[in-house]
């Protein structure tokens, strides 16, 4: 979903459209095997999707780069340049990436419930499938 929002956001429909097709792929494999979650793809997709529109940087063109006789000077990167275009630069997000970082802090500190969380995702990747009851230990 992030993935798919930064494409958009960057103006490029083909690569957001592949993104796209994977995740219906996804689904479908995850309606035909046992096992997969669906809603942990979709609620993926969404969350990332909801991420990218609230922090991710948009793009526009500058417009001193456009000029013909500007003197505004390209200081991006040849690899950048030919990824996004001539003159196109990021602009800030909606939101700034540390509001994110400071809502999950005061979320962990308000809610003690929520503790467990960062603890829970470690166990998740030291060993897959134990927190859902699929493989048990």
């Amino acid at each position: 979903g992030l993935m798919f929002t930064a494409l958009i956001k960057m103006g490029n429909k083909s690569a957001s459209t592949a993104v796209f097709k994977n995740m219906v792929w996804l689904v479908l494999f995850g309606v035909v095997t046992e096992g997969i979650s669906n809603a942990a793809h979709v609620g993926g997709f969404l969350g990332g999707a909801a991420m990218g529109l609230l922090f991710a940087p948009s793009y526009g063109t500058s417009y001193g780069m456009t000029r013909k006789w500007s003197a505004e000077v390209d200081t991006a990167p040849p690899d950048y340049r030919r990824a996004m275009g001539f003159g196109m630069e990021p602009k800030s997000g909606m939101f700034p990436l540390w509001n994110l970082w400071a809502g999950i802090a005061l979320a962990l500190l308000l809610r003690p419930e929520l503790r467990v969380i960062p603890g829970c995702i470690v166990r998740g990747f030291l060993s897959p499938g134990s927190l859902s009851g699929m493989i048990t230990a």
